[in-house]
């Protein structure tokens, strides 16, 4: 029996880069699901400062059969609980093979404390998916055979450009 409904969400993740060829291919760099905000400076604060952070966001949305668009709207959940939306993301109703199914959203958030964020993605009041993104902050030593920096994993050596989203962006 086939699902009626829709639209679909094919794919959801948070990366550093994501490339799309003319043939409508994702190939998708460094799908990122921890944030590691490091610091081996003694006198850092005990609690997380807010830091903020570059990454992208990728969904790709199937449309349902006969739909004329999709609108989506993305969201983001602190772990407090707190929930806020941006703006409307059009879809046009194209083949689910197509680039034109797949949003890349540059998000720049700041993170006001570690935990689990989730990214949402709403079709009108719908709640299509959440994507986690867990965010920790350590303090302590180096280890020894280290280099001293400010933060782990390759998604903070290359910042880019971006646009913002809800009351925690910049």
């Amino acid at each position: 029996m086939p699902l009626e409904g829709g639209p679909w969400v094919q794919h959801a993740s948070f990366c550093q880069a994501v490339r799309i060829s003319r043939e409508g291919n994702l190939t998708i760099q460094h799908v990122i699901g921890r944030l590691t905000f490091r610091t081996d400076d003694p006198q850092a604060p005990p609690v997380m400062p807010p830091l903020m952070h570059t990454l992208k966001f990728i969904v790709t949305v199937v449309p349902a059969a006969g739909a004329t668009h999709v609108d989506i709207v993305l969201g983001m959940q602190n772990p407090a609980g707190q929930r806020w939306k941006g703006g409307v993301l059009r879809v046009p109703p194209e083949p689910s093979d197509t680039p034109a199914n797949t949003l890349v959203v540059p998000f720049e958030l700041t993170f006001d404390r570690p935990g689990l964020y989730f990214a949402e993605v709403w079709a009108g009041d719908r709640l299509l998916t959440r994507v986690p993104l867990d965010v920790v902050y350590q303090r302590g030593e180096p280890a020894p055979d280290s280099p001293p920096s400010r933060s782990t994993g390759s998604a903070f050596a290359h910042p880019e450009q971006s646009g913002g989203m809800g009351p925690s962006a910049r």
